[in-house]
């Protein structure tokens, strides 16, 4: 999959800080993510790799409050640089 990296709209920091999304993220998948994200404007026709991966088993991460939003954490890596993905989804 290749796209072009982007500005986004400044709020995955507010929910990768999350003391809940550090939490289990250092116990789910053995590190604490930088607050903030990698945003990448998909380019070409690999859109549809993307949704396949939406369907994949993974880890995800449950908030303390079941109104909140869960989110599906999937691997990643760029240029041999491992990391995870977010894909939030509603209760």
């Amino acid at each position: 999959m290749t796209g072009k990296i982007v500005s986004g709209l400044g709020k995955g920091a507010y929910f990768v800080g999350l003391d809940w999304v550090q939490e289990q993220c250092m116990e789910k998948l053995g590190f604490r993510p930088y607050p903030g994200t990698l945003n990448l404007r998909i380019e070409g026709d690999t859109l549809h790799l993307l949704e396949q991966l939406q369907n994949k088993k993974t880890e995800e991460l449950i908030p303390p409050d079941p109104e909140s939003c869960a989110a599906k954490v999937l691997p990643v890596t760029i240029n041999n640089e491992s990391g995870a993905q977010r894909c939030c989804r509603s209760p």
